[in-house]
């Protein structure tokens, strides 16, 4: 066939796609329309030689219309007879958001990681763009790489990438093959082969992939499994601008979760700095087949057969789930995504706090959250200065009308109270009332724990000389400890609840807004931080970031906000000592 490839490509508008009835909204899907749409497009091009010209056009522009129209899926697992082994590949809205990140990602030359839940169909999805590239784009290499050989190729069996491709090659109309395609000359061992127009689709396994060649797409499947992954890096270095991660989690101590928690979570139309990497999540949610009551029907099988850690990695997408001494197990906060709902409680109630984490410098960036009683409403990162940032958030906090807002106090903290501190005195020489305008609370991490002569456990006073009860300041050995331990809580009290049926007031548990913004790096980094005791004091002591990871600003923030404190000055503090003139509450022992 004589194409017409574009040079000048242009980013899908996923926003198109919302509402095209070629995508599978509902499970299983009804492909008898599907097959027949096909059938009816197909007989009408090849009846038309300039509607069939002018397709030829239009796909070499738009991959998603190719892949919707023309593009194979395959699944053994199908009967073959209720459902076909073989059938349209119909996308659904997630799948419709990965093609565009991926096409977006080739365009501006820039990375990308996908971490996904299990049976997310995105290997399939990367098969899919590349088959359209290998027919479109002239010239195009792309590769595709695995920690073993036999899983990218070996002839005969589906489960190979490569096997995936041919089949979706096979199964196109000839009108959208190469001229002259035959299968005995187009098809080798980790080679796919455009005669016509130059394009190729190749693979490799093992510690050296990619260290032969240059690519202009490398999809790295598994990327969380490779053996070495370091190894890998070394080799993959030079060969490509366009490197894309897909895996299921593996733990937090290697390479891919190192560049997860560094890159930045792609949405359509975000703009992100150049050099980042682009974060696709990809949870079990997205997927039309998967609803709560397969997930509690799963987890429950899992529990019962003692592989609950299994499925909290393929299923939860859990990084810490065989990380020792994890602070929040992932699964408690998984029970905290939308509980209030799921457990039918009224609505929240009490304080709305807000509360800063100030960034660190470098490439660390400020978080807020902001809480109502036991509902977290948001959770929001910002780049730029601290100063700036607070002053904002503040503003923000006062229009919501919350009664604190906390901040991180130590160091780079003073950015933060000064930004707000300019809004809040603009605010009283105005004429407003302190008492109508949020507090603000320094908040110290490394100052004295709470209520140090409570026990860790009732909260009730232990008197001198009780031997028996653990006081506050004998198990934390400072207040980030207190605080992390705090959110432990309520997120165990919420799992309790919900899959327990434990009788535990709301207050004493959390909810998180399952739609607010960040929600899937807020969860990540709940269950990052771990604990050790102090083999000295025994106390308990926070490591926020094992294994060299990045400091997780919107857990900080969260944290910060379900923080104990006390509503006055601590005496043995010395308040200009700490470069603060005046301060209504401080949140010290």
């Amino acid at each position: 066939m004589t194409m017409r490839y574009t040079q000048n490509m242009k980013p899908i508008d996923v926003e198109a796609y919302r509402n095209d009835p070629r995508l599978t909204t509902a499970w299983p899907p009804n492909y008898v329309p599907e097959y027949e749409r096909r059938v009816t497009l197909l007989n009408n091009m090849r009846s038309d030689p300039q509607l069939l010209a002018a397709l030829r056009v239009h796909y070499s522009e738009n991959p998603i219309d190719f892949i919707l129209d023309w593009l194979t899926t395959y699944d053994p697992r199908n009967d073959g007879r209720t459902l076909p082994k073989t059938m349209p590949f119909a996308l659904f809205p997630r799948q419709i958001d990965i093609i565009a990140m991926f096409h977006e990602c080739y365009m501006i030359r820039e990375s990308a990681l996908v971490e996904k839940c299990r049976d997310a169909g995105i290997t399939m999805c990367a098969c899919a763009y590349s088959v359209w590239a290998w027919c479109f784009v002239p010239e195009i290499t792309i590769a595709f790489g695995s920690r073993k050989a036999e899983y990218v190729d070996k002839l005969s069996d589906n489960k190979t990438i490569f096997e995936k491709l041919r089949q979706m090659i096979l199964q196109l109309p000839p009108e959208f093959q190469p001229v002259g395609f035959d299968r005995r000359d187009a098809f080798m061992l980790n080679r796919i082969l455009n005669r016509e127009n130059g394009a190729q689709i190749t693979g490799e396994g093992g510690d050296s992939i990619g260290r032969g060649g240059r690519s202009s797409i490398y999809w790295v499947d598994e990327a969380a499994h490779l053996e070495h992954p370091e190894l890998v890096e070394a080799s993959l270095g030079d060969n490509t601008d366009v490197r894309i991660d897909i895996s299921s989690v593996n733990g937090t101590g290697n390479v891919f979760y190192r560049r997860r928690m560094a890159g930045v979570e792609w949405e359509p139309g975000k703009v992100i700095a150049p050099g980042k990497t682009r974060v696709f999540i990809f949870d079990w949610r997205d997927h039309p087949a998967k609803n709560q009551e397969w997930y509690d029907k799963r987890r429950a099988k899992a529990e019962d057969e003692g592989l609950l850690h299994v499925f909290a990695q393929e299923v939860d997408r859990d990084y810490a789930s065989a990380v020792q001494g994890v602070v929040i197990p992932s699964k408690w906060v998984q029970a905290c995504i939308d509980a209030h709902k799921a457990c039918k409680w009224p609505e929240p109630s009490g304080l709305r706090i807000a509360a800063m984490d100030v960034a660190d410098g470098g490439g660390d960036v400020n978080s807020q959250t902001i809480k109502r009683g036991y509902l977290v409403e948001s959770n929001v990162t910002d780049g730029r200065e601290s100063d700036t940032v607070a002053r904002e958030w503040y503003k923000l906090a006062d229009m919501l009308g919350c009664s604190q807002w906390r901040y991180e106090s130590t160091g780079v903290g003073a950015g933060g109270r000064a930004g707000a501190s300019t809004y809040r005195q603009a605010q009283l020489d105005n004429g407003r009332s302190p008492d109508k305008l949020p507090s603000m609370v320094k908040w110290t991490p490394t100052g004295a724990v709470v209520n140090p002569n409570c026990d860790v456990v009732t909260g009730e006073f232990v008197e001198p000389g009780d031997k028996e009860s653990i006081r506050n300041k004998d198990f934390y050995a400072n207040l980030r400890a207190q605080a992390w331990w705090a959110l432990r809580k309520l997120c165990h009290n919420t799992y309790k609840v919900r899959y327990e049926g434990a009788d535990i007031s709301p207050d004493e548990c959390l909810s998180l807004n399952g739609k607010m913004e960040g929600l899937h790096e807020l969860v990540t980094e709940m269950s990052q931080p771990t604990y050790v005791t102090n083999a000295n004091t025994g106390k308990i002591l926070i490591n926020k970031t094992p294994d060299g990871t990045k400091s997780p600003n919107r857990a900080d923030s969260l944290m910060i906000a379900v923080s104990p404190i006390r509503p006055d000055v601590d005496t043995d503090v010395t308040v200009g000592a700490h470069g603060v003139d005046s301060v209504e509450y401080m949140a010290v022992g």
